[in-house]
């Protein structure tokens, strides 16, 4: 993780207390002394004591029900002038979970996030194709899903 030597200080937030620990035990082997995690229910009110100058996610909003209140939380917590980057899946069929619980999306269409971001505030929004993962699906074969990098900024 060479980028981690340009951050003064990593907060990681999950809503899973499985997930973090896991997380936690990969910090202390790598001795990672600028990185720590904390326990967030993102499913609601989001509210961020602190304040940052970065805050990034990864595949999470097609978890989360009310993507708007997420979204504001996290135009909350930034410095002004502080960027968020989100990547997540272009709208799809249902495949890429399958029946999983604790799916409210299946991914989006681009447009709704950015309409989202612009309504809260952030503006130089723009949005790539940031990768393309494949996977087996339930039926047999295996499909391609393209995830989407969401970046912008808070004035």
């Amino acid at each position: 993780m060479p980028w981690r030597q340009h951050l003064k200080v990593i907060t990681a937030v999950d809503s899973s207390p499985g997930m973090l620990e896991v997380l936690d035990e990969k910090i202390r082997n790598l001795k990672l002394a600028n990185m720590s995690t904390r326990l967030l229910d993102l499913t609601g009110e989001t509210a961020f004591e602190d304040r940052f100058h970065l805050v990034h996610t990864s595949m999470i909003l097609h978890h989360i029900g009310p993507v708007d209140v997420l979204i504001e939380g996290f135009y909350s917590a930034l410095h002004p002038g502080g960027r968020l980057a989100m990547a997540d899946l272009d709208r799809e069929d249902g495949d890429f979970h399958g029946y999983a619980q604790g799916v409210a999306h299946h991914g989006f269409d681009r447009l709704e996030p950015e309409d989202i971001l612009k309504a809260k505030g952030f503006t130089a929004v723009k949005t790539v194709t940031a990768h393309e993962l494949s996977k087996e699906v339930s039926g047999g074969g295996k499909k391609t899903f393209p995830v989407f990098l969401m970046t912008g900024r808070r004035p």
